[in-house]
């Protein structure tokens, strides 16, 4: 008897030249059991033989591309191959990190959030263990936290704008109390609220609505691309570093997190 009750979420997992870590991710994700509740399905960019012979040994449904059209043409391929209009999208080296249950009631509350119109993006990378590649350093320049007070110092009082925007990275702040975190940012039952003026777009296990994503977020992306593209290719997360994305009143909600980066 399934103990998860069904939800209205597709969960794609983005796959690009690195199968060994699609097959760790789907043996996670399978050992959590989220496709009895949700759609779990693969999308591969230059795609090989070795992605067939994973997601057939897995179970799970996969949609193959023969070119890399880089991160945006992955997100948009991701979502446009989902039968649901919520989408969770990880990238093949975004892991689960937290049990069975944790998982279940992150995604249950964060789906619920997007369908009462709480919230416009959720995002589940774990606050604890966010994995490889995270760096706090920027944000450290610009605060201090001391006497239980989290605050600017002088170079963060220098630059207003710039701290300003990086204020959600405090979330992921190990020096900083749960009941510090939740005088800066109103607690939601499904996580932190935050806006695009104190966080920046992240790629990391995000879930939003397919149509958000595909009629709002990637036509800003490919219409302003940013002189650094990603092996040749727009990147949503550089693109969305930018006063437009800071401009908007987007419902963002950050939860305690259950997939950590390993890439």
């Amino acid at each position: 008897m399934n103990q998860f009750s069904p939800l209205p979420l597709s969960i794609g997992v983005l796959s690009w030249r690195r199968p060994h870590l699609l097959r760790a991710n789907l043996s996670l994700l399978k050992n959590a059991a989220v496709d009895h509740y949700a759609h779990l399905y693969v999308v591969a960019q230059e795609a090989t033989p070795e992605h067939e012979s994973i997601c057939k040994e897995f179970g799970v449904s996969l949609n193959t591309f023969a070119d890399n059209r880089g991160i945006a043409g992955g997100v948009q391929r991701t979502f446009a191959q989902a039968p649901t209009e919520h989408v969770l999208h990880l990238e093949e080296d975004m892991l689960i990190s937290r049990n069975k249950q944790t998982v279940y009631n992150q995604l249950k509350l964060s789906v619920e959030a997007l369908q009462k119109k709480e919230a416009t993006v959720c995002f589940l990378r774990d606050l604890e263990k966010p994995g490889n590649n995270f760096d706090l350093t920027k944000y450290k320049k610009l605060y201090s936290f001391s006497n239980g007070t989290l605050t600017p110092n002088l170079k963060g009082k220098l630059r207003p704008l710039k701290t300003k925007k990086l204020l959600g990275l405090a979330l992921y702040d190990p020096a900083l109390p749960e009941e510090v975190k939740q005088t800066l940012f109103t607690w939601h039952k499904a996580g932190y609220e935050l806006s695009p003026k104190n966080f920046n777009w992240t790629n990391q296990a995000l879930m939003t609505s397919g149509s958000f994503l595909l009629k709002t977020i990637l036509p800003y992306v490919y219409q302003n691309p940013t002189s650094r593209l990603v092996n040749g290719h727009p990147d949503i997360e550089r693109s969305l570093n930018s006063a437009w994305w800071r401009a908007q009143n987007f419902k963002l909600i950050h939860a305690k997190g259950c997939f950590t980066h390993i890439g």
